[in-house]
């Protein structure tokens, strides 16, 4: 008997060290803020959490950031949501924006670490974080920067919410592409 009592405090030790719990709704609601909820803590997800979706939300994510390094508005635009275009349509927000000068040098746009679930925040919805590297091979050297996007679902499609830029002082912390998405 003292045995499996040992065992018990053993896996009741685990589970509190590892955090986990028990949600008081069951999960019914899906954690993703859309229903004046907010998420519960924004942990960090395995990559197998987001199931399929995750090499369509993947490639949203891509197709946007390389659309920016080109200087490409309305496909940048058309891959926002209308809060993530300041509420402007995908016209209007593409006018707002310079035209590609086509001098740009060229990047190499690539996703970093593992996707994390965000938190609704502020006017945003609760999402999935991605940090994107960019590497830039200029006369001056290489230059590497990253960017969090916040990626939202919208119906069927994947769509940017939210970008914030990632800092020296973020990539120090454990949670770098939260933090800088939370800062803004």
């Amino acid at each position: 008997m003292k045995r499996v009592a040992a065992a018990a405090v053993a896996v009741a030790s685990v589970l509190v060290m590892t955090g986990c719990s028990s949600s008081s709704d069951g999960g019914q609601d899906g954690g993703d803020g859309k229903d004046g909820k907010k998420p519960g803590s924004g942990a960090s997800r395995t990559p197998e959490a987001f199931g399929q979706d995750e090499a369509a939300m993947k490639a949203v994510a891509v197709k946007y950031w390389e659309a920016v390094q080109r200087r490409d508005w309305r496909q940048k635009c058309e891959l926002s949501t209308q809060q993530g275009r300041d509420g402007k349509s995908v016209e209007d927000c593409a006018k707002e924006n310079t035209p590609g000068d086509g001098g740009r040098t060229p990047a190499t746009v690539k996703i970093e670490g593992d996707p994390q679930a965000i938190p609704a925040s502020g006017d945003y919805l609760a999402g999935t974080g991605l940090m994107m590297s960019t590497t830039i091979n200029g006369s001056d050297g290489r230059h590497v920067s990253r960017t969090a996007l916040r990626m939202v679902k919208e119906g069927n499609k994947w769509l940017v919410e939210q970008r914030a830029d990632v800092y020296d002082t973020d990539m120090r912390h454990g949670a770098p592409v939260r933090d800088a998405l939370l800062r803004s």
